[in-house]
């Protein structure tokens, strides 16, 4: 009987009373108790939202609408004592403060007269710990509260200032891998000067792996010389003698005396090539070499890819800093495959010298016997890929000479020896070699041989006037080469 009348059963109980997803209203929850026994004190628990206990609160129930409704309340608050009773109850429930928030919260803690100055900093530490995101804005308050801290231990004022390090380049790579796919080079370099004026007022710099990726972002070739110069500049102290004179400014700065590395009497068993910061340097410009080739730079006014590469080469030659393997690889590359046909000759014997001393540098002996234990700057890729840029029937020799400078010298060429009607020009020509000397001595002999010729022909007699041979008065050649000056008034011949 069940099987032929199951429309008997649940056909006059609307849906909305027994599903949680229909939310009816007027529909008493039995579960609960009465709904102003949650709202009012002592059955009260929070002071937004309510608790939800029951399907149809849990269904109703969001932690988004939740922040929304607490960081709101935050924001609305007079005072920094009452953003802290909001403040305690999102840390109870688990709600996230997003970053107005925390920008509010700082500010206002840090403008609070009965704080201490090490709680405005562990009041940011709790929020991040608890899932907010800082920006630029709430370091920066940090940085504010941190200038005003004088009266701290230094080992708290160190510790906070390294943090702040640590925090400006963290956002700095976050804000480059934000604006990267923008194309915004103009935009994201303010940005970057930004962070970088940060870091000078806490005597510290970018760093290098925000460069790398920095440089990778570029697509401007005269922004990407420029922030490898502001790179090289952020390695000094900002007191540089150099900074304080404006013909000075456009300089690139010698920072291989401010490098890290090992003690000069250190055992070179023990060295590591970690222990060189030249290395990071040479990334950086590693990275900056690598963006010219993967991508077409485009500027208002175009630079050539051999201006690119000479200006690098220039401002790394100036640096002063140990060179390594894998930019002189990619410098060579860049020779090897590069279009200007007619200096690619001497640059490939450029970057071969510099790839052999090891750095630029003058008094630096020391550091690059150390530096040549860790590390074979002319490995086997530049050589190979200076083998291949060479024109290889160019007839220049490269070799060194006795203080190990390389030089190019010009060929060498075998004169053959050749006979002459005089004994002069016998000895002469009989010589070889290819200096200048000899080529003079040769064509002096073989003009005053034709001059002997001549006078010969003309009459046995008579003497021949001076003429001008090679750049030299020659007279009659036939007593021994001995002339005899011309009379004055007969004139030739007379």
């Amino acid at each position: 009987m069940l099987r032929r009348a199951p429309f008997l059963f649940a056909t006059n109980i609307p849906r909305s009373a027994w599903d949680p997803a229909h939310f009816n209203t007027n529909w008493s929850d039995s579960y609960s108790g009465d709904i102003a026994a949650r709202r009012h004190w002592p059955a009260k628990k929070w002071s937004i939202g309510l608790e939800p206990r029951t399907p149809r609160d849990w269904l109703q129930f969001s932690y988004r609408n939740l922040a929304y409704a607490y960081n709101g309340a935050l924001r609305a608050c007079q005072s920094f004592p009452e953003m802290l009773v909001y403040y305690k109850e999102m840390k109870q429930r688990g709600v996230k403060v997003d970053v107005d928030t925390m920008n509010v919260l700082l500010t206002r803690a840090a403008r609070y007269e009965r704080i201490q100055v090490d709680d405005v900093f562990l009041l940011f530490d709790e929020l991040t710990a608890l899932g907010a995101r800082p920006d630029i804005a709430a370091v920066e308050t940090l940085h504010t509260v941190l200038d005003h801290s004088a009266a701290m231990p230094y080992e708290w004022r160190e510790a906070r200032r390294r943090q702040l390090v640590e925090l400006y380049n963290c956002l700095a790579m976050e804000e480059i891998e934000r604006l990267a796919p923008h194309r915004v080079d103009r935009l994201l370099k303010e940005q970057i000067k930004r962070y970088r004026d940060n870091l000078r007022a806490l005597k510290a710099s970018l760093s290098p792996t925000v460069y790398r990726r920095y440089l990778h972002t570029m697509h401007s070739a005269s922004l990407l010389l420029e922030e490898v110069h502001n790179f090289l500049w952020e390695l000094v102290e900002s007191d540089h003698p150099a900074m304080e004179v404006p013909a000075l400014q456009l300089r690139v700065p010698f920072v291989g005396s401010v490098m890290r590395r090992p003690d000069a009497d250190a055992n070179a068993q023990l060295v590591k090539f970690t222990d060189f910061e030249d290395a990071d340097v040479c990334s950086v410009f590693l990275a900056a070499a690598e963006r010219a080739v993967d991508v077409d730079l485009h500027d208002v006014r175009p630079v050539s890819e051999r201006r690119i590469f000479l200006s690098l080469l220039t401002m790394l030659s100036y640096s002063g800093v140990l060179y390594t393997s894998d930019l002189m690889a990619h410098l060579m590359e860049m020779v090897k495959y590069s279009t200007h046909g007619a200096a690619r000759d001497s640059d490939a014997q450029r970057v071969l010298r510099y790839a052999i001393r090891g750095s630029s540098a003058a008094q630096d002996e020391v550091y690059r016997s150390l530096w040549h234990k860790v590390e074979t700057v002319a490995d086997s890729r530049v050589v190979g890929r200076y083998i291949g840029a060479r024109e290889p029937w160019s007839p220049t020799r490269v070799c060194f000479d006795e203080r190990g400078i390389f030089r190019s010298y010009p060929p060498l060429v075998q004169a053959a020896a050749k006979k002459s009607s005089t004994g002069d020009a016998n000895t002469t020509s009989g010589t070889t070699g290819g200096g200048r000397r000899g080529a003079a001595a040769r064509a002096a002999a073989q003009c005053r041989g034709s001059v002997a010729a001549r006078r010969k022909g003309r009459d046995g007699g008579r003497r021949v006037g001076g003429r001008r041979c090679g750049g030299r008065p020659v007279g009659g050649v036939e007593d021994g080469g001995v002339g005899r000056p011309a009379t004055a008034k007969g004139g030739p011949g007379t």
